[in-house]
């Protein structure tokens, strides 16, 4: 569906929450809206908090689903940021969204190895457990992702870490039809000013089932009485 598709099917999905309220929803709020819904989507299937078996890996519907904003084998340079820890920090894209998987270029002694990177919890003693700390032989490496977009991994007194190979999920683009307004432009609240239009990124099997979603946010937004059939059919795309 294009963009102006997506906004025809949520119009027609609307029109009882808007006669409803006596409400009139702008273009503006539509995009919004839509936006708001690609959003959750993404979350729940990408990384969902409660159910960790709905990883989108996990069936080639969810693969499909987000393909489009899967970026693979994006190389990252890593710097040496506690010497006395040997701990090397990364810096994400400001795109990142949700970490896939990642290996780590390790060199030691002239040699050089790919380490598959773990994620540990924070606060953990994992270094100092020989059972779990990062191992060049073993070709494991420990990482945690911490504020302002970076990247940490752990590294052992016998190797170095020269660069990460990550894959990830990046933030889509938004959705909108700044052609459709008076001012041709529409401008986000950060600042940045859209034109022209743009469709959704993601794969068009996914489509009405963002706009059920936008229906379902603008429906408890006005707290309607039929929220509950409005989840249902939110409930049917899972």
């Amino acid at each position: 569906m294009t963009v102006y598709e997506m906004l025809y099917d949520l119009d027609f999905k609307m029109s009882g929450v808007d006669n409803a309220q006596y409400r009139r929803f702008g273009h503006e709020e539509k995009f919004w809206l839509l936006n708001q819904a690609q959003d959750a989507f993404i979350k729940a299937v990408a990384f969902p908090h409660l159910d960790e078996h709905q990883a989108f890996e996990n069936t080639q519907r969810t693969i499909d689903d987000i393909r489009n904003i899967v970026v693979p084998n994006l190389v990252l340079t890593a710097t040496l940021f506690d010497k006395n820890r040997r701990i090397y920090s990364v810096n994400l894209p400001r795109n990142y969204r949700h970490h896939v998987s990642s290996q780590s270029l390790a060199v030691k002694s002239g040699c050089k190895k790919y380490l598959r990177n773990f994620p540990v919890r924070h606060g953990e003693m994992h270094e100092e457990n020989a059972f779990s700390a990062s191992d060049f032989e073993w070709e494991e490496c420990n990482m945690s992702l911490v504020e302002k977009g970076k990247m940490l991994l752990y590294a052992k007194d016998d190797f170095d870490i020269r660069n990460v190979i990550l894959n990830y999920v990046r933030r889509p683009v938004f959705i909108h039809a700044a052609d459709r307004l008076p001012e041709e432009e529409f401008v986000l609240p950060g600042g940045e000013r859209l034109t022209d239009f743009q469709n959704c990124e993601l794969s068009e099997d996914t489509h009405q089932d963002i706009v059920n979603w936008a229906v379902l946010i603008a429906t408890v937004g006005l707290q309607q009485g039929d929220v509950s059939s409005k989840a249902a059919g939110v409930a049917l795309t899972k």
